[in-house]
């Protein structure tokens, strides 16, 4: 269910920025990436708590997960905008398999995941004590993102990230952590997280620091990427307090929450299409056809991934 609601922001982050209609809506997109990755890290402290030896295999299995449907969503992309007259390059399209050029849109998060795979398996492999495990993950992580703000790389491709450590942390504390927001105190936190999350959507931090250093862009950048990075936080925490004391469950959003990869994948697709090639003026409409589209062609997707994953790693567990 959790899985969907991060997709829900991503989807309509992305959707409202292609309304046909002008709409002013500050980007809450990365609160859908931190759900991701908050997911993606508490899930896999689960496994390797159950079972240490879920780590053998484990680059395979999440590679073959990740990327196999990337590659079926890169061919849908280009059949059907060959359809529609656009053509790709040998060039593009090997590119695309790597990452380094964008078919399928908004792809930067897979390639972004498969990173940080592979920095949870080496850290794992190398290290027994999960306490350590634990604190050299964040400060790999920490440190990536010093790098990706160095280098100065769009920010939606790491203010997000530190939501991975943070699902393995709760992962790993999640009873003392209960213990702690029972009652009372878990109230409170959820107020105080929620209040941070407004001030920081709302850019009060930012407009506050342009005031203050309005001739230092450098500053101004890392105080607008530190909000974002905080909302984040809060967000994740809001959500790991509210799921310690209520059990959702939806048996819709279960169902949904299945093709929730397929569903990131293909957005962009028809997002394009509707806006671009085929554009629809009317809003109502436009939302309504693609996520018409979006969800009957991930159905189909999500049906040939399960087959050619299961075949794939020769297990059921996709």
């Amino acid at each position: 269910m959790l899985a969907w609601g991060g997709t829900l922001l991503i989807f309509f982050h992305h959707v409202v920025q292609f309304l046909p209609s002008e709409i002013n809506i500050r980007g809450f997109g990365h609160l859908g990436v931190a759900l991701f990755f908050f997911l993606s890290g508490y899930g896999l402290q689960e496994k390797v708590r159950e079972n240490e030896a879920y780590l053998k295999g484990f680059l395979k299995k999440r590679i073959v997960k990740l990327y196999i449907p990337y590659l079926i969503a890169t061919f849908v992309y280009i059949v059907i905008r060959f359809l529609f007259g656009v053509r790709y390059t040998i060039k593009e399209v090997l590119m695309s398999l790597v990452g380094l050029y964008t078919i399928v849109n908004f792809s930067w998060y897979i390639f972004l995941q498969l990173a940080l795979y592979l920095v949870f398996w080496l850290i794992y492999k190398k290290c027994n004590d999960n306490q350590k495990r634990i604190i050299t993950l964040t400060v790999c992580i920490l440190f990536i993102i010093g790098a990706c703000a160095a280098l100065h790389l769009p920010s939606y491709c790491y203010v997000s990230l530190l939501a991975f450590p943070l699902g393995v942390i709760i992962s790993e504390y999640q009873q003392s952590i209960m213990k702690f927001t029972r009652g009372g105190m878990g109230i409170f936190l959820i107020v105080l997280f929620t209040i941070i999350c407004i001030l920081c959507f709302s850019g009060m931090a930012s407009s506050v620091s342009t005031c203050i250093f309005q001739s230092h862009n450098g500053l101004l950048k890392i105080v607008e990427r530190g909000e974002m990075i905080l909302c984040d936080i809060a967000f994740i925490g809001i959500i790991a307090i509210v799921c310690s004391r209520i059990e959702l469950k939806s048996k819709l959003f279960t169902q949904l929450g299945m093709i929730s990869y397929e569903v990131y994948l293909l957005q962009g697709l028809f997002i394009k299409l509707f806006s671009e090639v085929i554009p629809l003026t009317n809003s109502f409409v436009f939302i309504i056809s693609v996520i018409g589209c979006v969800i009957l062609t991930s159905i189909l997707l999500n049906k040939l991934n399960c087959a050619l994953v299961h075949q794939c790693l020769n297990y059921e567990a996709y």
